[in-house]
């Protein structure tokens, strides 16, 4: 027997069955949205402000699925790279080789592994920097 479910957010399900010894029992199933359309959620935020205010200083992507992470990849106006990261955990500080770095638009590459359908991927696209 199967039961298809298509939700569009995180639910419990409580699911009872009859077992052999005729007695009923119960169980609750967790059920988790991963992403859109089987793909895992990943949110690359547009703005930060690594002022030293304690909100924003620093840019990552964020994920669902954090163990699918491959890179994070930063590069100024001029295609130079200034940032690289294979750890989630290691986000850019608005730093390059020990210097803060002017405000202004900053162009980065996501890569990371879907865990839904074993692909990998890759988003781009700018951030600004505001200090």
């Amino acid at each position: 027997m199967s039961i298809t479910v298509t939700p569009s957010n995180d639910l419990e399900l409580v699911v009872s069955a009859i077992g052999p010894d005729g007695c009923v029992y119960h169980d609750t199933v967790t059920v988790s949205v991963v992403g859109a359309g089987g793909e895992a959620s990943m949110y690359v935020p547009n703005v930060f402000t690594p002022n030293g205010e304690g909100l924003n200083e620093t840019f990552h992507a964020v994920m669902a699925d954090p163990e699918g992470f491959i890179e994070l990849l930063i590069f100024n106006r001029w295609g130079q790279e200034i940032f690289r990261s294979t750890t989630i955990s290691d986000a850019w500080g608005g730093r390059h080789n020990g210097k803060a770095v002017h405000d202004g638009t900053y162009m980065y590459i996501v890569r990371w592994r879907d865990r839904c359908d074993v692909m990998r991927k890759e988003k781009q696209g700018h951030a600004t920097l505001l200090r």
